[in-house]
This record gives C-alpha cells, sequence and structure tokens, in this order.
C-alpha cells in the first residue's frame, strides 16, 4: 500500500493501541562497514585536514571488524570524529553513550584528548564536543561514556558523534568500536506531544500524519532510517497513552 492508502488505516487502528513508546536504542559493532557513521573533523586555522577512517580486522573489541580513525598531526588541534543522526520525537529525551577506544601502549607522551558529543545540532568543530577521557591510559581497549538530558524541537534530530581530538604535533592513530547508543523520552518530556504545545491534542496526529504522508524524517517515529506503518503504530500507542500533568 502507498501512504495514502495507509492513512486510512489509522482511526481503524487507534482503538488498539495503549502502550508507550518505546526508547530508540542502537549499537554498532561495525561489522557490516561504518553503519551509517560519517567520518567528520577540524583543525583550527588549518582547513587542509588530513584525517581518516579505515575498516580494521585487528584491534577489533568484539566480532570481526572494527574502525581506526587518524589524524596527519601537522596540527596539534586537530580533532577527528564519527557521527550520526538518529530521529526521535520531539520532546525531552536521556541519551546515553557509550563505545570502547584502543590506545596501543599505556603512555602520557601524546596523549589525545577521547572526544564524543550528543545534541540536537551536527558537531562541526572541536569545541562542539566534549572530552570524556584520554588516550594512553592503559594499553589496549578501554570503555568512555557520556550522557545527557536534551530537548527537541519538532523536526530536530538527535546527533552523537565519538572522536579524538590531539593535544600535540604527532601523528596519531586509535580504534573505535561497539559504540552503543541509548534515546529514552521522558515521562514528562511526552513524545506523543509532536507539535510541542504542552499537550496531546488531535493537532499531534494532524502534524505526525502530515509529516509522514509527505516522506518527512522527522515522521521515523521508531528511527528505523526509513519510513512505514511501525512508525504510525509506534506513535499512536504513544498519543493515546498521552501524557501525564507536569507538575
Amino acid at each position: 500500500m502507498n501512504r495514502t492508502a495507509n492513512s486510512a488505516l489509522v482511526v481503524w487502528t487507534l482503538s488498539s493501541v495503549c502502550a508507550v513508546a518505546s526508547a530508540v536504542g542502537s549499537s554498532e559493532s561495525f561489522e557490516d562497514g561504518l553503519g551509517g557513521w560519517a567520518k567528520d573533523g577540524a583543525a583550527i586555522g588549518r582547513p587542509d585536514l588530513s584525517a581518516g577512517v579505515t575498516m580494521v580486522n585487528t584491534p577489533v573489541h568484539s566480532g570481526r571488524w572494527g574502525t581506526v580513525l587518524n589524524i596527519d598531526g601537522g596540527n596539534a588541534s586537530s580533532a577527528v570524529w564519527l557521527e550520526k543522526r538518529f530521529v526521535a520525537a520531539p520532546g525531552e529525551h536521556t541519551v546515553t553513550l557509550t563505545f570502547w577506544v584502543w590506545s596501543p601502549t599505556r603512555t602520557d607522551a601524546h596523549a589525545a584528548d577521547v572526544l564524543a558529543s550528543i545534541g540536537p545540532a551536527d558537531p562541526e568543530t572541536r569545541a562542539d564536543l566534549s572530552v570524556v577521557g584520554r588516550t594512553g591510559v592503559e594499553a589496549g581497549w578501554a570503555q568512555h561514556s557520556l550522557r545527557k538530558q536534551i530537548t527537541l524541537a519538532p523536526g530536530e534530530s538527535v546527533w552523537v558523534g565519538v572522536g579524538f581530538g590531539l593535544n600535540s604535533a604527532a601523528n596519531q592513530k586509535f580504534a573505535f568500536d561497539d559504540v552503543t547508543v541509548e534515546i529514552t523520552p521522558l515521562r514528562d518530556g511526552c513524545a506523543a506531544d509532536f507539535d510541542g504545545s504542552g499537550s496531546v491534542t488531535a493537532a499531534d496526529l494532524a502534524e505526525f500524519l502530515s509529516k509522514w504522508l509527505s516522506g518527512s524524517p522527522a515522521a521515523d517515529f521508531n528511527a528505523s532510517g526509513g519510513l512505514d506503518m511501525l512508525d504510525i503504530f509506534e506513535f499512536l500507542r504513544a498519543w493515546q497513552a498521552g501524557c501525564e500533568t507536569r507538575g
């Protein structure tokens, strides 16, 4: 069925849904490429940043494949990271990010900052990412994490980034693996308040269907990467559940 025909199912389905929308979860071990993650980077005062990402089969934290990020070291302010956009409903969310980074040796010499970001905007500079650790604290794999509470306006997405930034002019490369993202709507954030009005009404249903029928990524309610009937079912569950009155 096309989207126009499918929309006729909405009224029929409304009476049969009653559960709260589930959290958005993603776990990437890079077994089939980057899995939608894309490389980005920045260097203060030097636009010709030389940085890259390579798929490797050693070292890996789990599975058979992982990634290595590298910078040529010509600029001590350089940073490189992987980033990915996740679609979530408007409202308040708690976002938890965990990932593993491999350092070849335990050393303080030329240690780099481990960087991570969570927010509603695409990270474009090193300052857009937070320092969550240091490389070389121990040889081998070390886990890092970042947790933030963010508020999404209608049409906004959750952007997540992981990478590293240099503190000295030295060639550096580190492996990254097992990146996990958990996006949990807050109960009083109310994922069903799709138009951000502060309450759940028929206008939210109309706004969601309008986005879905037009093919807007904002209607990817279950963050599957595309639009299908499951997005409507998930939204209807949240819409019928409504929101608790805010204190």
